[in-house]
């Protein structure tokens, strides 16, 4: 477990992802954006929240 990338973790990598894609980016905050909106923004909407 002393090899894991958890105990070598600093608060900059989550600002670096060498393996994502500004496309790949975009595909996970659009399904993102679309869970939300399915979920939680429809709660709004019915009143729920």
């Amino acid at each position: 477990m002393a090899g894991s990338s958890l105990f070598t973790w600093n608060s900059e990598h989550r600002y670096h992802a060498p393996g994502m894609t500004l496309r790949d980016a975009t595909a996970w905050h659009n399904t993102a954006t679309q869970a939300y909106q399915e979920s939680v923004g429809q709660m709004y909407l019915d009143g729920v929240l």
